[in-house]
């Protein structure tokens, strides 16, 4: 779409929220960028300085890694509590709670960490449900949009 470019080999696979996602975090930065969707899936999309989509990762977002150990292990039970930090649980509920949470944060913080290391700011934009909670523990350099994916489909459908 204009200059944006997918950079999967078969595009019709790249989810169209993610694309939306990805439309919108260009013509916010015009320039490198990271597009982060902290949602039921954790989702990273990289965008080079001419609009050229690198690929991502997709991960399970910090509630599905919950529900995962939930479903997957035999005695871990854990209720509906608030995320508190990242502090070392002091029961099964809040170990995984601010386990799942922490591990979210420490992806963030290596995308973060590599685009430094790069000599070069690194443009990053921040959507989905758990945004805000993340950004509490993250540095001021990320732009939070909570309506990414909308703003992304106004401009696909002016």
């Amino acid at each position: 779409m204009g200059e944006l470019r997918s950079g999967y080999d078969q595009p019709e696979t790249l989810g169209v929220d993610r694309w939306l996602a990805i439309l919108a975090g260009w013509d916010l930065f015009r320039q490198h960028c990271v597009i982060i969707d902290a949602g039921s899936a954790l989702t990273f999309d990289f965008i080079d300085e001419t609009g050229g989509h690198l690929g991502g990762y997709i991960v399970p977002g910090r509630q599905m890694m919950i529900d995962a150990l939930f479903g997957g292990t035999n005695g871990v039970r854990v209720n509906t509590s608030p995320v508190h930090g990242i502090d070392h649980g002091q029961d099964t509920a809040s170990a995984v709670q601010n386990g799942c949470f922490a591990m979210t944060l420490a992806l963030i913080e290596k995308i973060i960490l590599e685009g430094n290391e790069g000599r070069r700011a690194v443009n990053i934009v921040l959507t989905g449900g758990d945004g805000e909670l993340l950004l509490a523990k993250l540095p001021n350099v990320i732009v939070h949009k909570p309506d990414l994916v909308l703003d992304g489909l106004a401009l696909a459908l002016p």
